[in-house]
């Protein structure tokens, strides 16, 4: 509630990316973009932070509680500027809520130590989705902390029953299903869900695609064809003529 995410994919992506609806993206059919989560609720946020003991102080306005600070590092990848960004722009908003937040820019490869090894109080990572939701499972199930990627052990029995039964439903009831597991955890908030990239692509005005998919754009390249140029109409109608 203290994050405002809206503001942070506008300043970092403008309009080339989006808030996630949760663990999953919007590409998917089985996923309702209007699923709600915790709003942005600074108010709200700091009347908790103050009923849990962590109250400004008046020399700085940061909070503590018991002579100690509310503080924690978050880990960030030097390999991403995309989340270099996002962190400092976290750090900020966080310090407005008394929060202290000290970045840790990490080389790629120890960033991804920090985090299989569960050494880490918070951080910026990223997931690929592939062409079923089912990567979901590894990410954020109980059974992903031991075989997946789950590297903050969110463990909810509710979530996981959830998500099995809607990733073996037919397609008429899936939908319905993925909402409910993705409310469940949104509730939860075990991580923020910052921001999803659009797919974007650049091509010659001259090719011509047939309709490609959000998960996969090359899948149906076989298929595509190049327009001829005016300079080879021009040769072709000269030949001909």
């Amino acid at each position: 509630m203290s994050i405002d995410r809206n503001s942070l994919v506008k300043s970092v992506f403008d309009t080339f990316a989006v808030v996630p609806a949760g663990p999953t993206v919007r590409a998917y059919p089985t996923t309702d973009s209007r699923i709600e989560q915790l709003p942005l609720d600074t108010v709200r946020a700091g009347a908790i932070f103050d009923s849990l003991g962590w109250t400004r102080r008046r020399s700085d306005g940061m909070r503590s509680r018991n002579g100690r600070d509310l503080a924690f590092p978050l880990l960030v990848s030097s390999s991403s500027l995309n989340r270099i960004r996002m962190g400092v722009l976290i750090q900020e908003q966080l310090r407005r809520m008394g929060i202290r937040v000290d970045l840790e820019q990490l080389e790629a490869q120890t960033f991804d130590v920090r985090r299989s090894t569960h050494a880490f109080d918070a951080a910026i990572g990223s997931w690929t989705m592939g062409a079923s939701p089912d990567g979901t499972r590894a990410g954020w199930t109980t059974a992903g902390m031991e075989n997946g990627v789950n590297y903050g052990s969110y463990s909810n029995r509710t979530f996981d029953v959830q998500l099995d039964s809607a990733l073996a439903s037919d397609p008429a009831h899936a939908r319905e299903k993925f909402t409910a597991a993705y409310t469940t955890i949104n509730d939860d908030a075990p991580a923020v869900w910052l921001y999803e990239p659009k797919a974007i692509i650049g091509l010659h005005r001259r090719i011509r695609t047939t309709r490609t998919r959000p998960d996969a754009w090359w899948f149906s390249l076989a298929d595509w064809s190049i327009k001829p140029s005016e300079r080879t109409l021009r040769d072709r109608l000269y030949r001909e003529r």
